[in-house]
């Protein structure tokens, strides 16, 4: 079946989903969950799933089962609205087995394609008629069509057992590339060891999230191929394959991989401590600002989203000075605020603060730079966290410190256009400080830029082959623009030049990166790619230009001379800082002579280079955010010391690099006996 029609119908694909997200509230909640409408393509009028998918809308099981078997209701609610990465699930399918793992092996590729088109699109059907006995759920309770549920939402699902067999599901966390949410391979038991239904009980704690393996992960929440934003099914990269780069620029990661919260009670005082945990998981490597905290009643808050930042919270969120934001508070009736920290708080350390609340203040706020960034800003939802249960008494701290750590949100003041993290020029870790343009966003709201700054490679960078003073030969220029210079990026290293046969080139996209271009992509490395150049037959010359990187604002220059028999020109060079990104030609490079052996002019040699240049992804190592990840050269430790960006096969998350929610976060799961 075609898996864009079906993405569309049940899915609301691009323009529906994106639309209905976009409505939500502050902490990514939809105020109308599940508004996604059926667009047609379904083949039975009431169902939106295939007709040999087993399952009306409601999934429930209509033939009655078999003697001495038991209807059970499973129901998987989307409690993400209060989590750090609010989002909707999926449509899914659910089935009771005695088979050890129906659904997938871990440590083995997908079987089927069928779990990777609901970890990547959210679509259940190819799944559904490739697995006996499944039943899917595709609308959540209370909506009229299928569609995917949002914060709030509630998909049931009933599913006949037989004493002896355990359930199963899968629902894809949308804000991904290709996760999704299951039980292990064998499944939840529904029956106790005297064959009697188990009752009713709530089994999150046997949920996990697991990773297909067989798209690249981006920033969870931000990246391009992710369902909500991607242009269409199946979008997204394969991992582990040379391709062009298009993920963000600009995206950074949970808090939870860059900042640590743990809370104390004493005698009604709450001690908040922050810890820079950046070093620990290397996506970002950032130190925080000191910080602002409120005690407040539960009618105010210390920021308002969908409005422009007070100018406290634009000293807090571009040169991370809390002072004005809160004499600012401070000045609001019932509020008492004060500043914690002295200097920036570095990889490793921590900093606390005391809180006291009231009965009429019984709230807790708080707000701290990303300093490795334009305007962004760690804090809670804007109504902060109470601190005081519902009779005034102190609420314990461990409860406390799991509700914060689970709702810190990264925010964007809205007051600077955004920058690559970690080398924008504009930023106080690079000297800068309220020197920034203006971004034209002027509202607070949670930071989500999915920026790509290599979308338009002519505005960094600029390289022309032009024909040469002596005959047959060619000049060529690498330059790095001045808005690259504005940019702070990128650094290019040496670059690894031929001229060859269309017999050859530096790499096929789509297919794994040979260990020449893996050593030039991830450690800036060409004497591995000459090497290998110098000895094949259909290469007419090679070499290697620079010995040390160029900044932005300097060039590259070199001649080379082509030949009937290789008429062809290629070149790399790495994007620093990156994990394993590389500027070049595409797999053929560009033609310098015609078929006649004749020097093509400077136009026609401009027009395929503007077709074919490109970044390029070498697959072998994961991203990490902007430009500050710690296996990036030249900040990593050595050479080849970053994350495999993945084997193609399913796998538990996390995959050490990005920081994704735990299952409770993102659902609640119960499991009820219905007769």
């Amino acid at each position: 079946m075609n898996r864009n029609i079906r993405l569309t119908t049940i899915f609301g694909l691009g323009l529906g989903l994106t639309t209905v997200l976009a409505c939500g509230d502050d902490d990514g909640s939809s105020p109308d969950a599940g508004a996604v409408q059926d667009t047609g393509g379904s083949t039975t009028p009431d169902s939106g799933v295939e007709a040999d998918a087993g399952a009306a809308d409601t999934g429930a099981d209509t033939d009655g089962g078999a003697a001495g078997s038991t209807s059970f209701t499973l129901r998987i609610e989307n409690v993400s609205g209060a989590g750090p990465l609010p989002g909707p699930i999926s449509p899914g399918v659910a089935l009771a087995h005695t088979d050890p793992a129906p659904l997938f092996t871990a440590g083995a590729p997908d079987r089927n394609e069928g779990l990777a088109a609901i970890a990547e699109d959210g679509d259940p059907s190819a799944l559904a008629g490739a697995v006996s006995g499944t039943v899917v759920f595709n609308t959540p309770t209370g909506e009229a069509m299928p569609g995917p549920a949002f914060p709030g939402g509630v998909y049931e699902v009933e599913v006949m057992a037989e004493p002896g067999q355990s359930l199963s599901f899968a629902t894809m966390l949308v804000q991904t590339n290709d996760v999704f949410l299951a039980p292990g391979e064998a499944g939840i038991p529904l029956f106790d060891s005297s064959d009697a239904p188990l009752p009713e009980r709530d089994v999150t704690a046997m949920v996990s999230l697991w990773d297909v393996g067989s798209e690249a992960n981006e920033t969870p929440g931000a990246g391009p191929n992710q369902a909500p934003r991607q242009a269409g099914p199946n979008s997204g990269a394969a991992e582990g394959v040379v391709r062009r780069f298009d993920g963000p620029t600009h995206a950074l990661p949970l808090p939870a991989s860059l900042i640590g919260v743990d809370v104390t009670e004493a005698a009604g005082t709450f001690t908040v401590t922050l810890t820079n945990t950046a070093p620990t998981t290397g996506v970002l490597l950032s130190p925080f600002s000191p910080g602002v905290y409120a005690v407040h009643p539960s009618s105010a808050s210390i920021f308002a989203t969908g409005s422009a930042a007070s100018p406290g919270t634009e000293l807090l969120a571009e040169d991370g000075d809390p002072a004005t934001w809160a004499a600012e508070l401070q000045a609001i009736q019932g509020v008492t605020a004060g500043t914690f920290g002295s200097g920036p708080v570095m990889g490793g350390d921590s900093v606390s603060f005391d809180a006291t609340p009231t009965a009429e203040a019984p709230v807790l706020s708080f707000a701290t730079m990303v300093i490795a960034t334009n305007d962004a800003f760690f804090a809670l939802p804007p109504s902060g966290i109470a601190l005081l249960d519902g009779n005034g008494a102190p609420r314990p701290a461990a409860e406390v410190q799991a509700e914060m750590r689970s709702r810190l949100a990264i925010w964007d003041a809205g007051t600077e256009i955004d920058q690559i993290p970690g080398v924008g020029p504009d930023q106080p870790q690079r000297g800068g400080g309220n020197v920034g343009a203006v971004d034209p966003n002027p509202m607070v709201r949670r930071h989500g830029d999915t920026t790509n700054l290599f979308a338009n490679l002519s505005t960094i960078l600029d390289v022309t082959v032009v024909n040469g003073a002596a005959a047959g030969s060619f000049d060529v220029t690498i330059q790095a623009t001045a808005e690259g210079v504005a940019n702070g990026f990128p650094i290019l290293t040496p670059v690894a030049w031929a001229v060859h046969s269309d017999a050859t080139g530096f790499f096929t996209p789509g297919m794994p990166a040979s260990a020449p271009i893996e050593a030039l992509a991830e450690d800036g490395d060409p004497s591995m790619l000459a090497a290998a150049l110098g000895t094949n037959a259909a290469v007419g010359s090679s070499g290697v230009q620079g010995s040390a990187p160029f900044m932005p604002g300097a060039a590259v220059t070199f001649s080379v001379s082509p030949t009937m028999d290789a008429p062809f020109l290629s070149f790399a060079t790495m994007i620093v800082p990156s994990n394993d990104l590389f500027l070049a030609f595409g797999r053929s490079g560009v033609r310098l002579l015609a078929q006649d052996g004749t020097a093509r002019t400077d136009a026609e040699i401009a027009t395929d280079i503007a077709a074919a240049l490109a970044i390029w992804d070498a697959g072998t190592e994961q991203n990490q955010s902007g430009a500050g990840g710690a296996d990036q050269a030249p900040r990593q430790a050595g050479p080849n010391t970053g994350e495999a960006e993945g084997d193609g096969n399913v796998r538990a998350v996390p995959d050490g690099v990005w920081t994704y929610p735990t299952p409770s976060e993102s659902v609640r799961v119960t499991i009820r006996p219905t007769n």
